[in-house]
């Protein structure tokens, strides 16, 4: 499971899902990567963005994954670009550490030179730090 762009919240509300209600078990994912993620969603109503993806404040609230606690403990790598303005990372590091706080064995990674959009560029890269981290969060 992999959370990306302005989706990057996506990855805590999967983590976050009850999946037994869907007969699904628990455990079903068993390593999540989320990559320069948006958490603190009423700061998208506060910026350009939300011109395209017009969030309410209901949404936000329903959706906020600091609200939505992790069901699922399952590794979790927390990446950022280093290219990334500030509060973009720290909103990354604020969720690595709520996570921590519910039971996650997460990491917190900041890839250098990356930002929003590159982050994924060089996952082929085995020299990456990213792709090491998701290669070792796999065991292999």
């Amino acid at each position: 499971m992999s959370g990306h762009s302005a989706g990057g919240h996506l990855t805590a509300m999967a983590l976050a899902n009850d999946w037994t209600k869907e007969g699904i078990p628990q455990d079903c994912i068993k390593g999540a990567v989320a990559t320069s993620g948006v958490y603190d969603l009423d700061m998208v109503m506060k910026i350009s963005v939300q011109e395209q993806v017009r969030m309410t404040p209901e949404v936000a609230k329903l959706n906020n994954p600091f609200e939505n606690q992790p069901h699922v403990k399952c590794p979790l790598i927390l990446a950022v670009g280093s290219a990334e303005p500030k509060g973009w990372q720290q909103m990354s590091e604020d969720y690595f550490h709520y996570a921590k706080q519910h039971g996650m064995i997460a990491e917190y990674l900041v890839v250098p030179g990356a930002n929003h959009y590159t982050m994924s560029e060089k996952l082929l890269d085995d020299t990456n730090s990213l792709t090491q981290a998701m290669i070792k969060q796999m065991g292999i």
